[in-house]
């Protein structure tokens, strides 16, 4: 097998389970892949206003942003994803502590555990063709 092949058909995310009594026990999740990860940053770059008066960027916390993350990563146990993005509205009306729990272990499981908006803009770069669209997935 090529290392192409190999590295293709692997199956490399990470899952695991915690405890969540609120949601009836046991949730599943896993590791997120590299497309929901720039999605991700991508949320938070679009969500940069500018102060007209100062020039100042403020960074504000997209909407629902860790609701979106517990949709992307929240799987069943066999791996499936339990969310869909028309689950949205749903899942960010549960519980914020749970929904800080279950964000938080999906972002730490995938590696992105204390990492700063400003490092995630330093490390972006806009490959977006000139007529501003993307090729990531929408939630």
């Amino acid at each position: 097998m090529s290392a192409r092949d190999r590295i293709l058909n692997s199956q490399d995310l990470e899952r695991a389970e915690l405890d969540i009594p609120e949601w009836g026990g046991q949730v599943f999740y896993r590791e997120l892949t590299g497309i929901e990860r720039d999605e991700l940053t991508d949320l938070y770059i679009e969500a940069q206003v500018t102060d007209p008066a100062t020039g100042t960027v403020k960074q504000l916390l997209p909407k629902h942003y860790k609701a979106k993350i517990c949709i992307m990563g929240v799987i069943d146990e066999d791996g499936s994803n339990v969310f869909t993005k028309e689950h949205l509205e749903r899942v960010a009306a549960k519980s914020a502590r749970c929904i800080d729990t279950v964000s938080s272990a999906i972002t730490k499981i995938s590696g992105m555990a204390g990492v700063t908006i400003e490092g995630a803009q330093e490390d972006f770069i806009d490959d977006r063709s000139e007529d501003g669209g993307s090729e990531s997935l929408e939630l």
